[in-house]
């Protein structure tokens, strides 16, 4: 879970594969448009189907893609973004990751937290709890 307003990466990589070249696809609950990246391009804020509730807040992490991480943040969460997200490499076969974000209305009691809690269900039905606690380098 993450308060609303706050900010959160969301977990993909395939295991120290350069994705430079490659097409991944971010979808929030199988219909909205997050993020595609495709052979070194990306739709970050321009996209014809990026959803309206993304746009100038979801980026990715270019040099990280050498190393296989596809992996996204979404600045200044909403309610709205609570949602099952999925990632996925069309191109790879069953190279699909899902993930579950809750965010929380910020309460005035809530103390101020960069650690959310992200639980994931891996496509190839592997289980899996995945804590990701958001760092200061990002």
């Amino acid at each position: 879970m993450v308060m609303a307003g706050s900010d959160v990466v969301l977990p993909c990589s395939l295991d120290n594969k350069n994705i430079e070249l490659a097409l991944f696809d971010w979808m929030k609950d199988g219909r909205q448009d997050v993020f595609l990246y495709d052979d070194g391009t990306h739709d970050n804020n321009s996209c014809p189907g990026e959803d309206e509730q993304f746009k100038g807040r979801v980026s990715h992490f270019p040099d990280e893609l050498l190393h296989g991480n596809a992996s996204i943040i979404i600045r200044n969460t909403r309610l709205s973004d609570s949602g099952s997200y999925t990632c996925d490499f069309p191109h790879i076969q069953q190279k699909r990751f899902h993930i579950e974000l809750l965010v929380a209305e910020r309460r005035a009691s809530d103390k101020d937290s960069d650690s959310p809690l992200l639980t994931g269900k891996h496509a190839r039905n592997k289980d899996f709890d995945l804590l990701h606690r958001l760092g200061k380098t990002f």
